[in-house]
């Protein structure tokens, strides 16, 4: 089936946006046993090669960089039934700073615009409880 065109503003041949030719996950866990707790380690790893961010050529936004983010995360569970659970984690350890979206405002203002993550790593403490 063939779909036509009319507007000019899908460029044939232009890739995919939001496609990068390269991406990986790696995700690492290991569970230690502690005498009835339980120590879990995990780590995992994030990567994504650049990519178009529309299906036509624009001067500003055309491509989201790549992207390698690291996270990490230890957690505790304890009680009789395993029902309580601590954790420490850190997110984005590498402090990646890279757009989490980018919008065309040429129309509007003449630029274009990036919403940024802040690039700093975050950590955090995490409790839980099952019942």
């Amino acid at each position: 089936m063939r779909v036509d065109n009319p507007t000019g503003l899908v460029e044939e041949g232009h890739a995919l946006p939001f496609s990068p030719e390269l991406s990986g996950n790696l995700l690492i866990v290991k569970d230690i046993d502690l005498g009835g707790n339980t120590l879990i380690l995990q780590t995992d790893m994030q990567y994504r090669d650049e990519s178009f961010t529309d299906v036509f050529d624009l001067p500003v936004t055309n491509t989201y960089d790549e992207v390698f983010e690291v996270n990490a995360r230890v957690t505790y569970i304890f009680g009789d039934a395993e029902q309580y659970s601590i954790s420490a984690f850190g997110q984005n350890l590498t402090g990646e700073e890279y757009c989490n979206y980018e919008q065309d405002l040429f129309a509007f203002s003449g630029a274009a615009t990036c919403l940024p993550n802040d690039g700093e790593p975050l950590f955090g403490i995490e409790g839980r409880v099952e019942f």
